[in-house]
C-alpha cells in the first residue's frame, strides 16, 4: 500500500502541477513603465513624465482615457502612484469598481469612445493626462506606478526616484521670443544660468496660467540655435559642431524627443492611443527600460529598473478579448488538466493490478 500512496501523491502533485503551470501561462502579461526625463523637480515647473503599458499576453484588457461631460459619472482611476514607504509598509493602492473600469472602457458608457489594450498593442500617456492625475510625491523620493487589472490585482512599474526644489529656477535669462502657435501669443524660451547643469525652458503666460517646461540640458558655455516650425508645432534646438544632437520641443504636449514631431499632431493624439508593441514609440519613450535584469535596483533610470510585479489574485477569466479566444484558452487548459490527470490515474491503475498479480 505505500507503494501505492506514493504513485497516487505523484500523480496529485503532477496534475496541481500541470493546473497550475497552465493557469500561469494563460494569465495576464501586462508590462507598465514610467519615464521621468529629469530627475528633480522645481518649484513652478509642471510635472510631466511618460507612461507605457504593453501588452504581452492573450487577453483584452479595459483601459478608459475617456471623460464625459460634467454632469456624467467619472471613470475611476486606474492607476496610482506608490511611494516606496508605502510598500514597505504593505500599503497598496485602493481597487476601484472593476466592473465601472470595464464598462468605461468597453465603451458603455455615455460620451466615452471605447478605450482597449489588445494583445500585442502597446500604449503610452502623460502623467498628468492619465486618470487620477499621476504626480511626483510631495516630498520627491523613490515611487512607481501602480496600474489596476482586475477587481484586486495590479501590475507595477520600475521605481524611479525624484529629488523636489522649494526654490524656482534660478538665474534665468531670455534666449529667445516667439509666437509658435501664430495667433499673436508670446512665448520664451529661457536659460537656467544659476543650475548647474544648465537647462532649457519654455514659458507661456495667459490670462488664467502659465507654464514652465523644462526642455533639455544645456553644456556649460554653449548656447543652442533656437527655431520655430510652425508647420510641426516645435521647436527645432541644435548645437554648435561638437555639442548635443537636436532636440525637437513639442509645445503642444510639453515634451522633447529626438526626432521630429509629426505635422498637425495635438496632444490628445499620444494618450493612451494603441498601437503594435514593436512599433517606434511616439513620444520617444526609451524602450530599453523593458528588457531589464528584474534583479537590479533602478535610481531614476540610471540602473535597470524592476520587472512588473504582481498582487492580488489572478487576473479574471471573464475579462476576455474581442475575438473570444479567452474562453477558449480557459476550456483548452481544462481538458489538457484532465487529460493529463486521467492518464496517470490509469496508469496508478495499472501498476496496482500488476503488483497484486505478483503477490498472488
Amino acid at each position: 500500500m505505500k507503494i501505492n500512496r506514493n504513485l497516487m501523491a505523484h500523480a496529485l502533485a503532477f496534475a496541481c502541477f500541470t493546473s497550475s503551470l497552465s493557469a500561469r501561462e494563460s494569465s495576464f502579461d501586462v508590462q507598465l513603465r514610467i519615464h521621468a526625463p529629469f530627475s528633480d523637480l522645481y518649484a513652478g515647473e509642471k510635472d510631466n513624465w511618460l507612461v507605457r503599458v504593453e501588452n504581452h499576453g492573450k487577453e483584452t484588457i479595459p483601459m478608459p482615457d475617456g471623460r464625459p461631460s460634467l454632469k456624467e459619472e467619472q471613470p475611476p482611476p486606474q492607476f496610482h502612484v506608490q511611494t516606496e514607504a508605502e510598500a514597505s509598509a504593505g500599503k497598496n493602492p485602493q481597487a476601484a469598481s472593476w466592473d465601472t473600469i470595464q464598462s468605461f472602457g468597453n465603451g458603455m458608457k455615455e460620451m466615452v469612445d471605447k478605450s482597449v489594450l489588445d494583445p500585442g498593442q502597446a500604449m503610452e500617456a502623460f502623467s498628468r493626462g492619465l486618470l487620477g492625475q499621476l504626480r511626483t510625491p510631495p516630498q520627491g523620493g523613490k515611487f512607481r506606478v501602480a496600474m489596476q487589472v482586475g477587481p484586486d490585482d495590479f501590475v507595477y512599474s520600475n521605481w524611479i526616484t525624484r529629488t523636489r526644489h522649494d526654490e524656482p529656477v534660478a538665474g534665468m535669462r531670455t534666449l529667445h521670443v516667439g509666437d509658435p502657435r501664430g495667433d499673436g501669443s508670446e512665448c520664451q524660451i529661457r536659460i537656467s544660468e544659476g543650475t548647474s547643469p544648465q537647462y532649457l525652458w519654455y514659458f507661456s503666460s495667459g490670462p488664467s496660467s502659465s507654464s514652465l517646461i523644462r526642455i533639455c540640458e544645456v553644456p556649460q558655455g554653449m548656447l543652442p540655435n533656437i527655431q520655430i516650425d510652425k508647420e510641426r508645432g516645435q521647436y527645432v534646438i541644435s548645437f554648435p559642431q561638437g555639442g548635443p544632437a537636436t532636440v525637437y520641443y513639442a509645445h503642444r504636449c510639453g515634451l522633447s524627443k529626438s526626432t521630429p514631431w509629426p505635422k498637425g499632431y495635438r496632444s490628445k493624439d499620444f494618450l493612451l492611443t494603441s498601437y503594435p508593441i514593436s512599433a517606434p514609440s511616439p513620444t520617444g519613450f526609451p524602450m530599453t527600460l523593458f528588457p531589464e535584469d528584474p534583479q537590479t535596483g533602478p535610481d531614476h533610470e540610471k540602473g535597470l529598473p524592476m520587472v512588473s510585479e504582481r498582487s492580488g489574485k489572478r487576473m479574471p477569466e471573464h475579462v476576455v478579448s474581442k475575438q473570444g479566444k479567452s474562453g477558449d484558452a480557459n476550456w483548452s487548459t481544462l481538458l489538457v488538466s484532465l487529460a493529463a490527470t486521467l492518464f496517470l490515474t490509469g496508469v496508478i491503475i495499472c501498476l496496482i493490478r500488476r503488483k497484486k498479480r505478483v503477490l498472488k
